[in-house]
């Protein structure tokens, strides 16, 4: 496609994971960044944090303060 921008690879993957050795290594702030660079680029994201140890009680039931951010 002449003037069209390519998709960068992770782009096209239908799906990234960030995996981590323990809580507080960082897996939430690498997702942002990843989320926010394509963003930047037009793609459409999702995060999801299938497991988060620890939560809060709230009025809607328990939250994990880093699924939170991720859902913005």
């Amino acid at each position: 496609m002449t003037g069209a921008r390519a998709l960068h690879p992770i782009a096209t993957a239908g799906g990234v994971f960030v995996t981590g050795t323990d809580t507080g290594c960082g897996k939430t702030e690498t997702t942002l960044g990843l989320m926010s660079a394509l963003q930047a680029r037009g793609q459409r994201v999702l995060g999801m944090k299938p497991v988060a140890s620890g939560c809060e009680p709230g009025p809607e039931g328990p939250r994990n303060a880093d699924a939170l951010r991720l859902l913005t």
